[in-house]
C-alpha cells in the first residue's frame, strides 16, 4: 500500500511538473507582459529546484501574483477568504524560515525580509490592508495558475519528489518479488505522466531491465510491460529494448512469453529497421513448436499479422511494390539467420491452409512474393548481406513449393532447368538441390508440362545420380527423378541404375580387403542402392536385375539389395564397409518393412547393438525413426478416410506393417532405451525420437517406456527434456492408474540419470531454483489432488532407511545423496493444493518420529556413552566427569527451531569408525530433511509447529493454492543442505552431526506428540501404531532430561473435546504399507 500510495504522490508531482511546462511555453509568446516573462523564468529554475527563498518569498513574486487574483474574486466567492487567509500565512512561515535558514549576514536582505515581514503583519491583521495601501494590473488566469504553480513546487512535499522516485528504485531491487512487482507499476504511475525522467536518468532504465531478468515471473511479467511502455512514450529506445524483449520469447512463464510476443509484434508494425524485424521474426518462428498449444498458436497469429496481413490490400503502387520487395529481402534474411526451413514450411501451411479461414489473402500474398523471388534467383553472391542473391532466394522457394505446390507455374519451373547443369562448386550444389526439392514438389500437380522439357530435366538428373556422394542431394535427386520417370511413365533408367550399383557391389565383395579408392567406390554404391530402394517400386521392372544377376529369381528388388548388401555388415568388416552397408540396408527396410523381421537384418542390427559402436548404431535408429514416422502417418490418415476406405485395411484400427513395428520395438528396445539414457548427444535425441514414436503408436506397455521418458524429463539438453514430457504427458493422460505405480521407480531411475549422465547429482537447479523433477509435477496436475498426495508420501518415504541396513560405500554414501536428491526436489516442487503441503510435511515429521528417535538412541548410547538408569544418575564413564549430551554443545532456540551447535569437547571415543560413520550419514539424512521441512513450513507460511494457530486455518481448506511467503528464499536451504553434507569429512564433523540430530530431537518440543486438542493431523482418525510407538519413545527418552516426565510414562490427560475417542483397527504402519505398494520396485537404479 505504501508503494502504491507513493506512486500516486509521485506521479502527482510530476503531473503538476508538466503542468507548469505547459503553462511555461504558453507564457513566452510574443504578447507576454513582464509579469509572465517573470513567472516563466522562475517557473523554469523551480522545476529545476534552483531557485533561492528570496526569490520566491519576494514582494513582487509568485505569493502576490496568486494573492491579487485571489483578492480580485472575493466580491464572486466569498470563500475565497479563507484561501487568502491560508496563502498568507504560508508566505509568513516561509519568510521566517528562509530568514533562520541564512548563516551570514546581510543588512540589505534583512531590511527587505523586515519589510516584507511588516507588511504581512499588517495582511493578517487586515485582510483588506493590500488592497487599500496598493494598486496593481488585474493578474490573468494563467498568470495565477503559474504563480500557485511555482509555490507549490517549492513546497516540501514536491521537494521530495527525488527521494519518492528513489525509494521506489530501491524497492525495484528488494528480496520480496510482491513488493519489486509493486514498485514497477508505481514507476509506471511516474513515467506515464513525465516521460522525460527516462532522459535525464539512465538509473530508471537500468533498473527496469534488471527486473526483466527477475527470477520471479510475476516481476518479469511486470518489467516487460513498462518496457512496452517506455518504447511508446520514448520510440528511440526500440533498437536498444528490441533484443531483450526477444530473449523473453524463451521464458519459463507462459504469460512472459505471450506480453513479449504482442510487444514485439508491435515494433515490427512501427519500426522499419529490417535488422530488427529480422531479429523478431527469428524468435517467433522458433516459439512455434513452444511445449505450450496456446504459445504456439500466438506465435502463429503474430507471423500473420506481420507478415501477410500488411500485404492483403494490394492498391497497385509504387509503394506497396516496394514495400513487398523489401518484405522478400526480409524473409530471406530471416531464414538465413537460422535454421528455420522445417518451421517455416509449418507455418505457412498453417497460414495458407486454416481451418476456418479464407485462403484467398495469404495464398495472394504468398503468389506475390514467390513471383518476386523469381526475379532474384539469377543473382550472384554479394559483399552486401542487405542484397539476397540467387542462391538464398532459391532456398526460401523450396519452403514454399513444400508448403504449397500450387504457388508456382509452368513459366516459373522452366526458368529453374540451368541450375541442374553444374553442382561442382558448394554454391552451386545448394542450388541444384533447391532446384530438384522444387520440381519434386510442383511438377505433379502442374495441369500442363511439355514431354521434351521432363525429358531434358531427366537427362540431367540421371547424370547427377552416379557423380553426387552426399546423403541429403541424393536422397533429393532420387526422388526427384521418381517424379519425373512417373510423368513419363518410363522406370527402366532408374532399374539400370540401381542394377549397376549391385553388380558393382558385387565386383568389389570378389575383390577382398578394400583400399581407400575401393571404398570411395563401396560408399557410393552403398548410398545409390539405399535411395534408389527408398524411393522406387522397381519390382515391376525385373529386365535390368535378371541381366546383371541371372541366379536371381525375381520378386522383390529390395530383398536382392538387401542380400547384396548383408556380407558387408559383418563384424569381420572395417568400419568403414559396414556404416554405408547398414544405412543403405535402413534406407530399404524403412520403405519395405518386412525386411526388419528377417534374420540376416535383425541379426546385423542385434550384432552393432551389442558391440555399442555410435556410429552404426545411429544408421539403425535413423531407419527405425524414418519407418515409425511414416507408420504414424499412415495411421493417421486411415483414421481420417471415409468408411469405405477403412474397410481396406488388413488389421481392424491397424496398418499393414503394424506387426512390424511391434516386433521390431519389442526386439530393440532395451537397446534403444540403453542409448536414450546414456548420454545427452544427439545420439541420444535420436534415440529419444524414436521412442516418442513408439509411445504414440502405443506399440509397447506405458510401463515400459514411462520410467524413460520420466528420466529423460530431466535431461540438461532442453530438446530432449520438453520431447520426454510431452510423451509423458500425453502418456499419463490415456494410462494414469498404471503408470502411478512406476512413479517412485522413476525418481531412481532419474537420480541414477543425474548422477552418472548427467554429473549432477543435486535434486535442483540454482538460477532460479527448480526442482529437476518439475515436469513430472506439471504433469500430474492432470490427477487428483488424492494422486498427488499419494506420490508424495510415497516421495517422501524414500528418504526413510533401516538404520542397520544403510549403505555406507563410496566416498559419500549413495544413500545419502539420493536422499539429497529427493528432498531438494521436495523442497522446490511447485505445490498445487494446501493438501499437498500438509502431506509432505506431515510424512516428514513422521519420518523424523519414527526413524529419528532410534538413531538419537544409538548415538547417544554408542557415540556419548550415554545409558538408560531409572534409579542412578546418568553417568559417562569413557568421557570427562560430568559429561552428557546436554553438555556437548551449546544450544540456542533461533526461530526457525533449528538448535546452533558449538565445539565438542574432546573424550574417548569407544564406538567403532565404520559404526560412527552409519549414525553420522543417518543424522545428516534426517536433519537435511528437517531442514526442508521448517523451510515449507515458513515458505508458505505454516508456522513452525504442528499446534500452530496457522496450520489449523490451513486445513480448514486443503483444496486451496497455497501462497508464499515474502522474503523466504531458497538459498538458505540449499547452503544449509550443502553443509550437512560435509558432515563425513572427518571424525570431529561427524560427532558434530551427531550432537545436532540429538539435540534436534531434545530441543525441538515440536517432535513430542500432542495427546490434546491442540494436535492437528490431515484428517481424523484413529491413532495408527506409529504415533502410539513415537509417544512411547519420546516419553522414554524424556526420563533422562531434568524436569521431564516420570518413569512410568506420560500422563494422559482427558481431551477437551466433547466427543468420545473413536474406536476401530489402527491404521497400517508406513513400512507395511510402503512394502505392500512398491514391492516390486527394484533396488538397482543405484
Amino acid at each position: 500500500m505504501a508503494l502504491e500510495l507513493l506512486g500516486g504522490c509521485s506521479a502527482a508531482i510530476s503531473r503538476l511538473r508538466s503542468h507548469v511546462k505547459r503553462l511555461v511555453s504558453s507564457s513566452e509568446g510574443n504578447d507576454a507582459d513582464d509579469l509572465s516573462r517573470y513567472l516563466a523564468d522562475l517557473a523554469t529554475q523551480a522545476r529545476e529546484q534552483r531557485t533561492r527563498v528570496e526569490q520566491i518569498v519576494a514582494w513582487t513574486g509568485p505569493y502576490r501574483a496568486t494573492l491579487e487574483s485571489l483578492q480580485g474574486r472575493c466580491h464572486d466567492d466569498p470563500h475565497l477568504l479563507s484561501a487568502i487567509s491560508f496563502l498568507v500565512a504560508g508566505w509568513a512561515s516561509q519568510v521566517h524560515n528562509g530568514y533562520d535558514s541564512y548563516q551570514e549576514g546581510d543588512d540589505e536582505r534583512d531590511e527587505e525580509l523586515g519589510r516584507l515581514g511588516y507588511r504581512l503583519r499588517m495582511m493578517i491583521e487586515d485582510r483588506r490592508w493590500l488592497v487599500n495601501e496598493y494598486t496593481f494590473k488585474s493578474v490573468s488566469a494563467n498568470q495565477a495558475k503559474l504563480a500557485y504553480s511555482i509555490i507549490l513546487l517549492r513546497s516540501p512535499f514536491c521537494e521530495a519528489y527525488d527521494k519518492i522516485l528513489n525509494i521506489l528504485l530501491r524497492s525495484m531491487g528488494t528480496d520480496q518479488a510482491t513488493v519489486r512487482s509493486k514498485s514497477l507499476k508505481s514507476v509506471n504511475q511516474v513515467l506515464e505522466t513525465d516521460p522525460s525522467i527516462l532522459d535525464v536518468n539512465s538509473n530508471v532504465l537500468n533498473k527496469i531491465l534488471e527486473c526483466a531478468g527477475d527470477t520471479s515471473t510475476q516481476v518479469r511479467d511486470s518489467a516487460l510491460g513498462l518496457l512496452g511502455n517506455c518504447m511508446t512514450m520514448r520510440p528511440a529506445l526500440e533498437d536498444a529494448l528490441t533484443e531483450v524483449i526477444v530473449n523473453r520469447f524463451q521464458d519459463s512463464g507462459v504469460g512472459v512469453r505471450k506480453r513479449a510476443m504482442k510487444l514485439a509484434r508491435d515494433i515490427y508494425l512501427r519500426n522499419h529497421s529490417r535488422t530488427l524485424r529480422s531479429l523478431i521474426a527469428n524468435g517467433l518462428l522458433r516459439r512455434v513448436h513452444d511445449p505450450d498449444e496456446s504459445v504456439c498458436e500466438l506465435a502463429r497469429q503474430v507471423i500473420e499479422e506481420v507478415w501477410f496481413a500488411p500485404f492483403y490490400r494490394d492498391d497497385g503502387t509504387a509503394v506497396y511494390q516496394t514495400s513487398l520487395t523489401e518484405h522478400v529481402s526480409l524473409v530471406i534474411q530471416t531464414v538465413n539467420s537460422g535454421t528455420l526451413s522445417e518451421t517455416l514450411d509449418k507455418v505457412f501451411r498453417s497460414i495458407l491452409r486454416p481451418k476456418d479461414k479464407s485462403l484467398q489473402g495469404p495464398f495472394s500474398v504468398c503468389s506475390k512474393l514467390v513471383a518476386n523471388m523469381f526475379g532474384l534467383i539469377d543473382n550472384l553472391d554479394s559483399d552486401d548481406s542487405t542484397v539476397p542473391s540467387g542462391r538464398d532466394a532459391l532456398n526460401v522457394l523450396t519452403i514454399f513449393a513444400n508448403a504449397d505446390p500450387k504457388l508456382f507455374n509452368f513459366e516459373q519451373i522452366r526458368l529453374l532447368k540451368p541450375h541442374l547443369a553444374s553442382f561442382a562448386k558448394p554454391e552451386e550444389l545448394t542450388a541444384f538441390r533447391s532446384v530438384t526439392v522444387i520440381y519434386r514438389r510442383v511438377l505433379p500437380i502442374l495441369s500442363t508440362v511439355h514431354s521434351d522439357f521432363l525429358l531434358e530435366v531427366r537427362k540431367l538428373l540421371l547424370g547427377a545420380v552416379g557423380k553426387l556422394n552426399l546423403r541429403t542431394p541424393l536422397d533429393d535427386l532420387i526422388a526427384c527423378t521418381l517424379v519425373v520417370c512417373e510423368l513419363l511413365n518410363v522406370f527402366e533408367p532408374l532399374a539400370n541404375a540401381m542394377a549397376s550399383s549391385l553388380a558393382g557391389l558385387q565386383r568389389l565383395r570378389s575383390m577382398g580387403k578394400l583400399d581407400e579408392k575401393t571404398s570411395l567406390f563401396l560408399n557410393a554404391y552403398c548410398l545409390v542402392i539405399g535411395m534408389i530402394a527408398k524411393h522406387c517400386d522397381l519390382d515391376n521392372c525385373p529386365g535390368p536385375f535378371k541381366k546383371k544377376f541371372p541366379k536371381w529369381p525375381g520378386g522383390s528388388v529390395a530383398r536382392l539389395a538387401i542380400d547384396t548388401l548383408a556380407p558387408f555388415t559383418a563384424p569381420s568388416q572395417p568400419l568403414d564397409s559396414r556404416r554405408p552397408a547398414l544405412d543403405a540396408i535402413g534406407l530399404a527396410c524403412q520403405s519395405w518393412p518386412r525386411n526388419y523381421v528377417i534374420p540376416k537384418v535383425y541379426t546385423a542390427f542385434q550384432q552393432v547393438f551389442d558391440e555399442q559402436i555410435p556410429s552404426l548404431e545411429n544408421a539403425i535408429l535413423r531407419s527405425f525413426r524414418e519407418f515409425l514416422i511414416i507408420e504414424e502417418k499412415r495411421s493417421e490418415t486411415a483414421g481420417q478416410a471415409p468408411q469405405g476406405k477403412k474397410k481396406e485395411l488388413t488389421v481392424m484400427g491397424g496398418t499393414s506393417y503394424d506387426d512390424v513395428a511391434s516386433a521390431t520395438t519389442q526386439r530393440f528396445l532395451k537397446d534403444i532405451t540403453r542409448i536414450a539414457l546414456s548420454s545427452q548427444d544427439e545420439h541420444a535425441f535420436l534415440a529419444m525420437e524414436v521412442l516418442g514414436s513408439i509411445n504414440r503408436q502405443g506399440l509397447t506397455h506405458p510401463k515400459e517406456t514411462g520410467v524413460t521418458l520420466i528420466t529423460l524429463e530431466t535431461s540438461s539438453n532442453r530438446k530432449i527434456a520438453e520431447l520426454a514430457w510431452e510423451e509423458h504427458r500425453s502418456l499419463h493422460e490415456k494410462h494414469e492408474t498404471v503408470l502411478e505405480r512406476e512413479y517412485v521407480k522413476a525418481v531412481q531411475s532419474a537420480f541414477a540419470y543425474q548422477r552418472d549422465v548427467v554429473g549432477e547429482p543435486h535434486g535442483a537447479t540454482t538460477n532460479p531454483f527448480q526442482s529437476k523433477l518439475h515436469y513430472l509435477m506439471e504433469t500430474l496436475k492432470i490427477s487428483k489432488m488424492k494422486n498427488r498426495q499419494r506420490f508424495l508420501d510415497k516421495l517422501c518415504g524414500q528418504v526413510d532407511f533401516e538404520l542397520a541396513k544403510l549403505d555406507m560405500s563410496g566416498d559419500i554414501p549413495t544413500q545419502m545423496v539420493y536422499a539429497r536428491f529427493v528432498i531438494e526436489n521436495l523442497a522446490y516442487f511447485e505445490y498445487q493444493t494446501i493438501g499437498e503441503l500438509q502431506t509432505t510435511v506431515n510424512a516428514m515429521e513422521k519420518i523424523l518420529t519414527s526413524t529419528g528417535a532410534p538413531v538419537a538412541q544409538a548415538i547417544e548410547s554408542e557415540v556419548f556413552n550415554v545409558r538408560m538408569d531409572i534409579d542412578q544418575p546418568t553417568t559417562a564413564p569413557d568421557g570427562p566427569p560430568g559429561f552428557s549430551t546436554a553438555d556437548s554443545i551449546s544450544v540456542s532456540a533461533p526461530v526457525d527451531g533449528q538448535p546452533s551447535v558449538a565445539p565438542v569437547p574432546a573424550f574417548a571415543l569407544t564406538v567403532e569408525p565404520d559404526r560412527l560413520r552409519q549414525l553420522a550419514t543417518a543424522a545428516v539424512i534426517l536433519l537435511s530433511m528437517w531442514e526442508v521441512r521448517t523451510f515449507i513450513r515458513r515458505l508458505f507460511g505454516m508456522g513452525l509447529k504442528r499446534q500452530d494457530t496457522k496450520v489449523k486455518a490451513l486445513a480448514k481448506d486443503l483444496n486451496k493454492s497455497p501462497v508464499k511467503v515474502q522474503g523466504v528464499h531458497g538459498d538458505k536451504v540449499w547452503d544449509e543442505i550443502e553443509s550437512l553434507m560435509k558432515g563425513l569429512q572427518d571424525q570431529e564433523h561427524m560427532i558434530k552431526t551427531c550432537s545436532a540430530f540429538v539435540e534436534l530431537l531434545n530441543v525441538d518440543k515440536d517432535l513430542k506428540v500432542a495427546d490434546d486438542a491442540g494436535e492437528m493431523d490431515l484428517e481424523p482418525a484413529t491413532p495408527s501404531a506409529d504415533e502410539d510407538e513415537e509417544g512411547d519413545v519420546m516419553a522414554e527418552r524424556g526420563r533422562k532430561r531434568k524436569g521431564g516426565s516420570t518413569p512410568g510414562g506420560r500422563k494422559k490427560r482427558a481431551r477437551s473435546s466433547s466427543q468420545p475417542r473413536k474406536r476401530g483397527r489402527p491404521r497400517k504402519n508406513r513400512e507395511s504399507v510402503e512394502h505392500e505398494v512398491d514391492g516390486d520396485l527394484d533396488g538397482d537404479w543405484f
